[in-house]
């Protein structure tokens, strides 16, 4: 177990937001809305408990989920991973929050599920300490989810995820150098390698904003291999088009807008530039 203290109070009795938060999407966000309306009622603390899996795609790291959760209201949060919980019995979970993390009530969403085999819920958990259970939020007929957003993604539907998640998808990391090769064709970009287990978009050029020493700047971002280059690695490239400078060893974030075109193999460099200039008048048009 991890504590992050994100008012410098200290860990203190509170009410628990208790999930995976991935991504932390509108139906997230709901649940911290409900906690802070009833820690505003009875004084108790506002902490999340975010249960995290070792393995699969997340769209969002553990750092960046955590900043986010400290932006949702909560004053502190403990991570837990899935192997260090999962073979809890339930009411050994439940002893769990009340004796080590001072947790006197829970707020939950309706498809929660905790101790041994998923055995238990959020009805159940209510048996050991008072627990609001917060129905799915709802956008086109369907419950947000993070996997319904990782699909989106994957079909280069950034726009889309974007409303079930409250903002663009983004991606943060520290500009690497490439090759050099888009500077000598006229358009020097910002080389990004997707974190660990990130969430891959679907192939394709898109209209993003870029994040970096403190402005945000419109761009064009390659996300895929560069055929045309004989590229292999997969990572988001990005020309910032009224940007000079040097953004080498600075973090960076890609906030994708929209999906202009699938990744292409062009016959020649020429052709290339001639299609990363109709981009960028796209861009700046969007």
């Amino acid at each position: 177990m991890e504590f992050y203290d994100f008012t410098g109070a200290g860990q203190r009795p509170c009410r628990a937001v208790l999930g995976t938060f991935d991504g932390m999407h509108q139906g997230h966000l709901s649940l911290f809305s409900a906690a802070a309306a009833c820690s505003e009622r009875d004084g108790l603390a506002l902490c999340a408990v975010v249960i995290e899996r070792e393995k699969g795609e997340r769209l969002t790291t553990i750092e960046r989920r955590m900043d986010l959760i400290r932006q949702a209201g909560a004053d502190f949060a403990y991570l837990f991973m899935l192997g260090e919980i999962k073979d809890l019995s339930c009411e050994a979970f439940a002893d769990k929050l009340q004796r080590e993390l001072s947790v006197r009530a829970c707020v939950c969403g309706y498809n929660f599920r905790f101790g041994k085999d998923r055995a238990g819920s959020g009805d159940l958990l209510n048996d050991w300490l008072p627990t609001v259970i917060v129905p799915a939020v709802c956008m086109d007929g369907a419950a947000i989810s993070s996997t319904k957003i990782k699909g989106l993604l994957k079909q280069g539907s950034p726009e889309q995820a974007a409303k079930l998640l409250g903002r663009g998808y983004s991606v943060r990391g520290v500009v690497k150098h490439g090759r050099g090769l888009g500077a000598d064709f006229g358009f020097p970009t910002a080389n990004l390698t997707f974190p660990p287990r990130a969430v891959l978009p679907a192939k394709g050029v898109y209209v993003t904003d870029v994040l970096a020493d403190g402005c945000r700047m419109r761009a064009v971002t390659n996300v895929g291999t560069r055929p045309t280059v004989g590229g292999t690695q997969f990572r988001a490239e990005s020309f910032l088009l009224d940007f000079t400078g040097d953004l080498y060893e600075k973090e960076i974030q890609v906030i994708f807008l929209t999906h202009l075109r699938d990744e292409m193999k062009f016959d020649s460099t020429e052709a290339l530039c001639a299609q990363i200039r109709q981009d960028v008048e796209k861009a700046r048009a969007y």
